[in-house]
């Protein structure tokens, strides 16, 4: 995911330096020398800096972390200020100015900026170096000891590594601030023409190099053919020594511990590479929303998955927004950042779904071609989901407006309901219907003959539609929507239980375990599932509640399940613990979790949120032995004849 925050950040800096004195907002860094010694934890820095004539004062911008230690304008020291962090200086004379500028800090790990053995990150939204109204530096040189190596946001243009220490001269990107990184690394390196491809990983995975390279190429490769060329002068896959998943301009900063997991390279690394173009190169107008993290996620988690998975995906998508509750729900174009599992729903999963519409009814090369002329138009710059909407309006030739206000401004979804269905011959007539005020529609009707399925498409726009289709053979069923291309509100009848149903309502309480060590694992489970901390309740208040219910029981929890009218279900596979949702007689969301003991259940702590999405699960420790969905109770949207 990107990190929208540093892009804000960034927005929000070059928006003060506008406000500037046009001759204070022309200073410029001309570079930073960065000294890491990462035993002390310490960070040296010198800066030259150019300021044109006329400006009355200097300001320098730094963070409360940093001391500046020295000022010079020419051989004339100026005080430098007693407390931490920047300050203002009047500069002598009448300009132009070469400004030298000394300052230094501690960082200790893990909250970053730090400066450490095993890893230094200094992020792009911390004024790391003073800087003058927001302005990046031309060129960024970090000085490191031997056995530590240095990469940054930028195009790397000299590096020296030898036993007495390395040097990395970058120029960074313009797209943000820069950000450092740097650690105990060995470094592997591609070029593919003049693309500098490179990880940046400890003794322990550089095994891994060679498939990050060869999946970096080729994904890269596959998005540029697809939307044009690859805005950055290399890409970096950096490890991190935090439990971290982040794309910046032209690098990933990812958890070391997790390189070697089949999802990274699958899923995290082209979903991280793509962003390159889409939240960097051209980012989010977030005044307007966030589109980025929609179109990454069907450009990339979708857009490399299987017919067959894809065909999951969406089904999971619905099933995942029926779980929202409805004061949780809320209209995509106020989705700016996630910072909660809602948010995943709506920012992720509903505004990809209106690109897969949006491919639908363009078809793939209307949509590439749309996103092609998108990228070209605002490359380098912000763009909102109005920009986007005129480069499909451009492409498709239609006027694109109700359904973009529909799906952007409307929170909800169209709940559908199929009232009648009647078969004459070949030919078959629906009536639809659905909730006032109504969506515009496109909807795939499949019907199956004798001589198999057909799909045509309909339109509708009304609360009560009647549609006919003329088949090729006399009908034996007909179904609306039944691979889930449209967005809509899944009726109780298609949703079967998922563990997000508990996870996103609202006001959960916990019945935990009386064991005290237990009780506390259950609890830090309980917070985590939430985002936040949940209320543990006894047997009757469990039975008497009116939100989702979460129970965790350790060794033989049946009669707890007993007491709350809950036949469990039977899963085969055998584990050291198991999850599954459910539904209580009242039709409360139910969510169960049972471990053989508290190691078991320890272990669920971590892993068991990512998996919202499923029915049921079993682990062995943290890792999954068996998942699945239940099947859905009925299918409403389907008759037979």
């Amino acid at each position: 995911m990107s990190r929208t925050i540093s892009i804000a950040v960034a927005a929000a800096l070059a928006l003060a330096s506008m406000l500037l004195p046009s001759s204070l907002r022309a200073a410029v860094v001309e570079e930073v020398i960065l000294t890491l010694s990462p035993a002390e934890s310490l960070l040296t820095g010198h800066a030259s800096l150019t300021v044109p004539a006329g400006a009355p004062d200097l300001r320098l911008d730094l963070d409360d972390a940093f001391t500046l230690t020295a000022v010079r304008v020419g051989e004339q020291a100026l005080a430098p200020p007693r407390d931490p962090g920047g300050g203002r200086f009047i500069l002598p004379g009448e300009g132009p100015w070469t400004v030298e500028v000394d300052w230094r800090g501690v960082l200790p790990p893990p909250t970053p900026p730090a400066v450490a053995p095993e890893g230094t990150y200094l992020p792009g939204d911390v004024a790391w170096y003073p800087a003058p109204g927001g302005a990046l530096p031309q060129r960024l040189t970090v000085r490191t000891p031997a056995g530590q190596r240095a990469a940054v946001t930028g195009e790397l243009l000299d590096e020296t590594v030898g036993p007495e220490g390395n040097v990395a001269v970058f120029a960074p990107y313009a797209d943000e601030p820069p950000s450092v990184f740097a650690g105990p690394y060995e470094v592997a390196e591609r070029m593919v023409g003049a693309l500098r491809l490179r990880t940046y990983f400890p003794a322990e995975a550089a095994g891994l190099a060679q498939a990050y390279l060869d999946d970096s190429a080729k994904h890269i490769a596959r998005y540029a053919a697809l939307i044009g060329p690859y805005p950055y002068a290399g890409f970096a896959v950096v490890a991190a020594p935090y439990p971290v998943g982040w794309g910046f301009p032209g690098l990933t900063y990812v958890s070391e511990r997790i390189l070697g997991l089949p999802f990274m390279r699958a899923r995290s690394l082209p979903h991280e590479i793509l962003h390159t173009w889409w939240g960097n190169a051209v980012a989010p107008d977030y005044a307007s929303g966030n589109w980025a993290e929609g179109l990454t996620t069907y450009m990339a988690d979708y857009g490399l998955a299987s017919a067959e998975d894809q065909g999951r995906m969406r089904l999971v998508w619905l099933r995942d927004f029926a779980a929202l509750p409805e004061d949780r729900a809320r209209p995509v174009e106020t989705f700016t950042a996630k910072a909660h599992g809602a948010d995943q729903v709506i920012g992720y999963s509903k505004a990809a779904f209106i690109f897969h519409m949006l491919h639908e009814r363009l078809g793939p090369e209307g949509f590439h071609r749309a996103l092609g002329q998108f990228y070209t138009a605002h490359r380098g710059g912000n763009a909102s989901w109005a920009d986007l909407r005129a480069a499909f309006e451009g492409e498709s030739g239609t006027d694109l407006e109700r359904f973009f206000d529909q799906w952007l401004t409307r929170p909800g979804a169209p709940r559908l309901t199929l009232e009648d269905a009647r078969v004459d011959g070949n030919a078959v007539t629906l009536v639809l219907t659905q909730d006032e005020p109504p969506y515009a529609l496109r909807l795939p009707i499949t019907v199956t003959t004798d001589a198999g399925e057909e799909t045509h498409v309909v339109t509708v726009s009304g609360a009560r539609a009647t549609v006919a289709v003329e088949s090729g053979a006399p009908a034996r069923a007909v179904a609306v929507d039944p691979d889930h291309h449209v967005f809509r509100h899944l009726t109780p009848e298609e949703t079967p239980p998922i563990l997000r149903d508990v996870t996103l309502g609202s006001t959960p309480v916990a019945l935990l375990p009386d064991v005290p060590a237990a009780r506390e694992a259950a609890q830090r489970l309980a917070d985590r599932l939430f985002g936040s901390p949940v209320s543990a309740v006894t047997a009757v208040g469990a039975k008497a509640g009116e939100g989702p219910l979460l129970v965790v029981s350790v060794g033989e929890g049946g009669g707890v399940l007993d007491a709350l009218g809950v036949d469990p279900p039977d899963l085969e596979q055998d584990g050291a613990a198991r999850a599954w949702a459910w539904r209580l007689p009242d039709g409360r969301p139910l969510l169960v979790v049972e471990a053989e003991d508290t190691e078991a259940l320890t272990a669920l702590i971590r892993p068991l949120p990512h998996y919202g999405q499923d029915s049921w699960l079993v682990f062995d420790g943290n890792q999954v032995l068996d998942r699945g969905l239940w099947d859905p109770p009925a299918q409403p949207l389907r008759r037979e004849f």
